[in-house]
């Protein structure tokens, strides 16, 4: 016969990690405080690799700016 209590899925979209009370009280096969270390390091890799792509895609245009703002006020010194 069907269960009287449906069990549903509730974790979170983003990490698929556990939002009910009965399913952080069940077996893991990695334990939360390894499986969340191992998020929040692979969050700050990623948080500083994007944050130097940024960096390095604007810096390019930054200097082409400065520059240009450079030439042109040695021009007009002239």
């Amino acid at each position: 016969m069907a269960d009287s209590k449906p069990t549903t899925s509730m974790r979170c979209h983003h990490c698929a990690g556990p939002l009910s009370k009965e399913m952080e009280t069940s077996g893991w096969t990695v334990p939360p405080l390894i499986r969340d270390s191992f998020s929040m390091i692979g969050s700050a890799v990623g948080g500083t690799a994007s944050a130097f792509y940024g960096f390095n895609h604007v810096a390019r245009h930054l200097m082409a700016i400065v520059c240009i703002v450079i030439c042109i006020q040695l021009f007009q010194k002239h």
